[in-house]
């Protein structure tokens, strides 16, 4: 059973995540929803040939265009922040993998669909409390200093990130917090790696306990 301050630690993580998720994916939402019901600085008029039913739609992700994408610091840190998460989802990628959540819905990459991206939105931001309370009630390092636990160290980089990102918007120094974000992001995706080799390691653990218990107790498994 969980301890009263692994609980704790679980529902604090959680917490602080999921209002990082929220306010940096509502901003990019906002962002979508403009970006798209903008007025055209000037009106398209397709040529004949774009006009027929036969003209084939070009495809970028899954022919063989391709997509320049550049993240915004917002994306990259929410991005970072859930590594694990984002990497199942595929939120805010333009050519999500088709396993992915994004990649299930919007495989039909010809015609975007903010209501997609809107839901694949909402269900990111859904799964990111679940996702840090795990890390959190659940830590796979007990340190003495509670504040060298993997989990600890990215929600610490997280937060100064979320800093930068508002000086950026208030003060002229949008050079310097780009590098210094890049590199607290280079550094969270190194203790994400270290909590992935933690969490195969603990794994490998815990099944050779299980399988030395039941040679010795067979019983036990019956």
């Amino acid at each position: 059973m969980l301890s009263d301050m692994n609980r704790r630690r679980g529902f604090l993580l959680a917490g602080i995540h999921l209002a990082v998720a929220v306010a940096l994916v509502s901003w990019d939402v906002d962002r979508q929803w403009h970006a798209q019901n903008s007025p055209p600085a000037a009106r398209v008029v397709l040529a004949a040939w774009q006009e027929t039913e036969s003209a084939v739609p070009f495809d970028p992700c899954h022919g063989k265009g391709y997509v320049d994408y550049f993240p915004t610091p917002e994306q990259r840190t929410v991005q970072i922040d859930n590594f694990p998460l984002w990497a199942l989802s595929g939120w805010s990628i333009p050519c999500p993998a088709p396993w992915t959540l994004a990649g299930i819905l919007q495989f039909d990459t010809v015609h975007y669909s903010f209501g997609k991206y809107l839901l694949i939105s909402t269900v990111f931001c859904a799964l990111v409390p679940a996702q840090w309370f795990l890390i959190g009630a659940f830590p796979l390092l007990t340190a003495r200093r509670w504040f060298l636990e993997p989990g600890a160290i990215i929600t610490a980089c997280t937060l100064i990130s979320v800093l930068f990102i508002a000086l950026t918007r208030m003060l002229p120094i949008s050079e310097t917090a780009d590098l210094i974000s890049t590199l607290l992001m280079a550094f969270q995706l190194l203790i994400w790696l270290y909590w992935g080799v933690l969490l195969v390691w603990k794994s490998v653990q815990w099944l050779s306990h299980r399988y030395r218990t039941a040679e010795r107790h067979p019983s036990m498994e019956q």
